[in-house]
């Protein structure tokens, strides 16, 4: 930049400009002595596209060191030369690059001896511009005063007038069935600053096939970057852009329209590349409708072949009504390279709402294949009684995650819960109970001579009571959720008919009294509502739950004395169980046949004590507490007239099959009922 500065300046304040071809110059008064105190400066100029050579054909100039006091300076492009002083035989040549040079003689205030000075003589040559590097692309021709650039043969000069480059674009696109398209001058070097585009269409339903010869030569600078690029485009956009030496694999492409863009820079030597196109009929590849599978496992189709569609498990396959499904549908390979669908496409199993559950709730997101929807019960009265997860099967229906059985889920009641207290009381010498202490209680009237009584709720459409409540045939009447029997919140549970123990026989007029198996199940039309003033108490786990020496709770709404009216409030006590030998000892009046005790009974409470059941609390249950909550190990049978000590209850370990079965049995018709 600094030569090319020099280059354009003016020329120096009070310098002698000469120009032309050729001249010469010397000191003042050359030969004689050069005057004191004198600088001069000579500049030499030729027209471009020359150099000046200089020949000082004559130097004497006072010497001393460094040439401080007089001297001659050179300048051109090639710099500032040391100073010249002294005497020279011979002449002194300097030649510049470019068209000047200039010249400088200073003298001081003395000299102790005569000098002479110098004379120069100046030539213009012409410049050989041809020597610089890269000046021309190809052929770079000198002549005096400049120079001028040309090209190979098939190649012209660009505005520029130094690049070459070819016009390698065809105009019109290919289409015929196949063909051979290369880099300009391949195998030779391609040439650069070129930009070649060729089109290949051939007619529609055909596909194009790519293939490139080994000799593939693209300039890249070493670390996977493209310097020239051949870049090729189908109707899809970008199949890549190409360099290196490794021949791209093509191969068929996705229609019957390819072009290729070749692009080089304005350096390097590299060979190109060749291509040989072909063509085949189009063909379909394997893409089909999401979650479907395929009767062929090729990965394409030749025009009008057919492959048979199915859907996934999950899914199901519906046609362009979406109205209903099919099991398959046939795909046919068109011309284009497209499928003849129908517009058939994969839709996920729909399962629909999970069927509601009662006394609980669903939780779910989506109702199709693979969903998963959790049942919870209303806690803490209903429980599950299976796992809560189900998952939307294939088969379009809500299955158990575990099971995989479809049936819905059921919320069953939750037994043996309530309200605690720390009151005693007594039913004789008892106290009240509190609302919800005794929730599976429940009150029964039977028959128009309305025999009193009370039993137990043990599921949902089921209470458990005694088979003597129905000696004189009638149809019961049971409410419940309530300890007050004026008590307005209380509910009528309709009962159907009474289901009595088939060992247990009616007391017969004078016969003697015999109590065994007194049991029996009353059903309800319709499942009892769960809640904290009416929910079932829990059955035994088995006979030996019920132990001498366990105190046990029972409640009614019996005689509260001897001699007294019924109790209109619900009213419990704890009752120790005892050996069936002091039932059997007891006092059961004069004149009257002494009662039939059995293994299938319970002696429960102490003689004269205070705390029993009495008339009006028959068939009311006598509860144990257990590990999974209060269970019914008896129901109140009967006792010696005097109420208030002993009491004789019927077992209710020694009959949990015949319970257990009998509500089996009869559920399937509960249900038809309900409805």
């Amino acid at each position: 930049m600094r030569l090319l500065a020099l280059a354009l300046l003016p020329p120096l304040m009070g310098a002698t400009v000469l120009e032309g071809l050729w001249g010469q110059f010397s000191t003042p008064g050359y030969p004689r002595d050069y005057p004191d105190n004198l600088e001069e400066v000579w500049e030499v100029r030729a027209g471009p596209g020359y150099r000046i050579r200089l020949s000082l054909t004559h130097v004497d100039v006072e010497r001393s060191t460094g040439c401080a006091y007089d001297y001659i300076e050179v300048e051109s492009d090639e710099g500032i030369p040391d100073r010249i002083c002294g005497k020279f035989s011979e002449p002194l040549e300097f030649e510049s690059r470019e068209n000047w040079m200039t010249v400088r003689f200073r003298s001081d205030f003395s000299n102790e001896e005569p000098f002479a000075g110098f004379r120069a003589v100046y030539s213009a040559s012409d410049k050989n511009e041809c020597l610089a590097p890269n000046l021309c692309r190809h052929n770079c021709n000198n002549f005096i005063g400049g120079f001028s650039c040309s090209c190979r043969p098939g190649y012209h000069l660009q505005e520029d007038g130094h690049v070459c480059s070819v016009n390698c674009s065809r105009e019109e696109p290919l289409t015929r069935f196949s063909g051979t398209i290369s880099s300009p001058g391949f195998p030779g070097f391609y040439p650069e600053n070129s930009r070649c585009r060729n089109v290949i269409r051939i007619e529609e339903g055909f596909q194009l096939i790519l293939s490139f010869s080994p000799e593939f030569d693209i300039e890249g600078d070493g670390e996977g970057e493209c310097v020239d690029t051949l870049k090729i485009t189908d109707a899809r956009g970008v199949i890549g852009v190409f360099c290196g030496r490794k021949a791209p694999e093509i191969g068929r492409i996705d229609g019957n329209f390819a072009a290729l863009e070749f692009t080089t820079n304005p350096s390097g030597h590299h060979t190109g590349w060749s291509l040989r196109y072909s063509s085949t009929a189009k063909r379909c590849r394997a893409e089909f409708p999401d979650h479907s599978s395929a009767s062929r496992s090729d990965s394409e189709f030749d025009y009008r072949e057919t492959v048979d569609i199915r859907c996934q498990t999950g899914y199901e396959l519906l046609g362009p009504d979406k109205n209903f499904a099919v099991d398959s549908v046939s795909f046919r390979c068109q011309k284009d390279g497209t499928w003849k669908t129908g517009d058939y496409h994969c839709k996920p199993v729909d399962c629909g709402p999970p069927d509601p559950v009662a006394n609980g709730a669903t939780s779910y997101d989506r109702s199709t294949f693979l969903s998963r929807c959790a049942y919870k019960c209303d806690a803490p009265h209903y429980t599950l009684d299976t796992t809560a997860e189900y998952i939307c099967s294939s088969s379009g229906y809500w299955v158990n995650a575990d099971t995989k059985d479809i049936k819905t889920p059921n919320c069953r009641p939750v037994c043996g819960l309530q309200n605690a207290s720390s009151s005693l009381g007594r039913i004789v010498g008892g106290g009240p109970a509190a609302p919800g202490q005794f929730p599976w209680m429940v009150r029964i009237v039977v028959g128009p001579r309305r025999t009193m009584g009370a039993g137990a709720l043990v599921g949902a459409q089921w209470v458990l009571t005694a088979a003597h409540l129905f000696d004189q045939p009638g149809v019961p009447r049971v409410t419940g959720g309530m300890v007050d029997l004026q008590d307005r919140q209380t509910r009528d549970l309709v009962a159907l008919g009474p289901i009595l123990h088939p060992g247990y026989r009616p007391q017969g007029p004078g016969s003697r009294p015999d109590f065994d198996h007194d049991l029996c199940l009353i059903p309800l039309r319709r499942p009892v509502k769960m809640g904290p003033l009416l929910s079932p108490v829990c059955l035994p786990p088995g006979p030996q739950a019920a132990q001498e020496g366990r105190v046990a709770t029972v409640a009614g709404w019996g005689r509260t004395e001897t001699a007294a009216r019924r109790s209109k409030a619900l009213r419990f006590a704890r009752v120790p169980l005892a050996k069936m030998a002091a039932c059997a000892q007891a006092d059961y009046g004069r004149g009257r046949p002494h009662p039939v005790f059995t293994d299938n009974m319970l002696c429960a409470g102490a003689p004269g004590g205070r705390q029993d059941t009495c008339q009006g609390d028959s068939g009311g249950p006598l509860v144990l507490r257990g590990s999974q909550g209060a269970f019914v190990a008896g129901v109140t049978s009967f006792g010696p007239p005097d109420c208030g000590g002993l009491g004789v209850y019927t077992h209710v370990g020694r009959h949990l099959d015949w319970i257990e079965e009998t509500m089996r049995a009869h559920q399937g018709a509960l249900e038809e009922e309900e409805e």
